[in-house]
């Protein structure tokens, strides 16, 4: 067999992909391009802010049409439904039903409030994969908020490492987490859980946004911690 008639690793994963805004795609971005097949589920109500915000090219002004959006999103499908209505969630049971992984970034109990969490899609398919990747995790007191990257910076301590000495941080100037650790912890934490299912039908381990952060950070939150002043 030819090298360009070999199956990619992904193919025959079906995701049902209800990320949105940059991080989370990029991470399901990659499953796409690795051979699985991306089913992103959009709000018919609510545009993803990514399609309007990243540049377009002249001529007629179009969704479609924002590079930012389609370089997060190649080689996958896409689909709009109103998960504020029963049809619109009966349709996304239908397509979770035939689905290998089920991917989010919403706050910690988005899912549940429509009927689209765990527990309740694995009653419909037991051996879901489901991937929910909220900024604050899915407990505790922050579980509510939602934050781009640069809340991510400041919220894991990232920003008060910045600037100089007697003066206020000055911050990463970009998204960086939404480019840089959280797409890439979100794809090995589904390869891992697909391996681990193929021998144990297991599931993936908890984790937030600024969890992963903090993966980045080395030494500096313990230097903090145990008081060394700097």
């Amino acid at each position: 067999m030819k090298a360009h008639e070999r199956p990619l690793p992904l193919a025959g994963v079906r995701v049902a992909d209800f990320f949105w805004m940059i991080a989370g795609p990029l991470g399901s971005r990659l499953f796409a391009n690795y051979g699985a097949e991306v089913i992103r589920i959009e709000s018919a109500n609510r545009v993803d802010r990514v399609r309007e915000t990243g540049p377009h090219p002249d001529g007629p002004w179009s969704v479609n049409a924002d590079g930012s959006f389609n370089d997060c999103n190649t080689n996958k499908l896409s689909i709009t439904l109103d998960l504020n209505t029963r049809k619109g969630v009966a349709l996304a049971r239908r397509l979770v039903a035939v689905s290998d992984v089920v991917t989010n970034n919403f706050t910690g109990s988005r899912m549940d409030r429509w009927g689209l969490g765990y527990e309740a899609l694995c009653a419909i398919r037991p051996e879901l994969i489901m991937l929910t990747m909220p900024v604050f995790g899915m407990s505790g007191p922050y579980a509510r908020y939602g934050a781009y990257g640069n809340g991510i910076n400041a919220s894991a301590g990232m920003a008060a490492l910045s600037g100089f000495p007697g003066q206020p941080p000055i911050g990463l100037g970009s998204l960086y987490p939404d480019f840089s650790s959280n797409p890439y912890h979100a794809a090995i934490a589904l390869l891992s859980a697909l391996h681990y299912r193929r021998r144990t039908h297991g599931q993936p381990p908890p984790g937030s946004g600024s969890t992963r952060r903090l993966s980045l950070r080395r030494r500096r939150p313990l230097d903090r911690d145990l008081g060394d002043g700097r």
